[in-house]
Parts: structure tokens; C-alpha cells; sequence
């Protein structure tokens, strides 16, 4: 988490300035963008690693990336058919 809120913090802090001009907002989001696409596309694993390392150090679960992700509030039967890997990876980082 430290490596993807770190990519987003000069974002943050620039958006709550109240003399920030449009422009350069729009420049701090595809430098953000970028950097998120970046590790989605050259990090992912190794963040995947350091987070499964985590959990197994708290005892806290770790679903297999493999198996099907059904997201809480959508209909089983209605759900798209997707991985947990395909959801941690793709659908979070996605342009959507």
C-alpha cells in the first residue's frame, strides 16, 4: 500500500490546494495515471508478494488468485466469470 498511496500523495496533496490551476491538476493526474499503469503492468507481482507475506505474518487469509472472484453486492448468476488475480490486477487499476 505504501508504494500505491506514495504514487497518489503529490495527486492528493496538489487537488487540496486552493490556488491549483486546472492545467497543472491535469498534468499531477497523468503523472499518477502513469506510475499506477506502470506498477500495474511491471510491479504487480511483487506487490502481490509483499501483501501475501503480510497476511500470512497476521494470520489474515489469503484467497487463491486463481479461484473465481464474485463481487458482494452482484448476483452470482450474474456475475462476470473472473479470477481473484484478474480482479486484484486488472479490474482495480482499470480506466473505468
Amino acid at each position: 500500500m505504501r508504494s500505491i498511496l506514495g504514487a497518489t500523495n503529490d495527486l492528493s496533496q496538489a487537488l487540496q490546494r486552493k490556488d491549483q490551476d486546472i492545467g497543472n491538476a491535469m498534468t499531477l493526474v497523468k503523472v499518477c495515471k502513469d506510475q499506477l499503469q506502470h506498477m500495474r503492468e511491471n510491479a504487480f507481482e511483487a506487490l502481490l508478494d509483499q501483501v501475501s507475506s503480510f497476511c500470512v505474518k497476521h494470520d489474515i487469509l489469503v484467497p487463491n488468485m486463481d479461484d473465481a472472484y464474485v463481487a458482494q453486492w452482484r448476483s452470482h448468476r450474474r456475475a462476470p466469470r473472473i479470477t481473484h488475480l484478474h480482479h486484484s490486477c486488472g479490474h482495480l487499476y482499470s480506466n473505468h
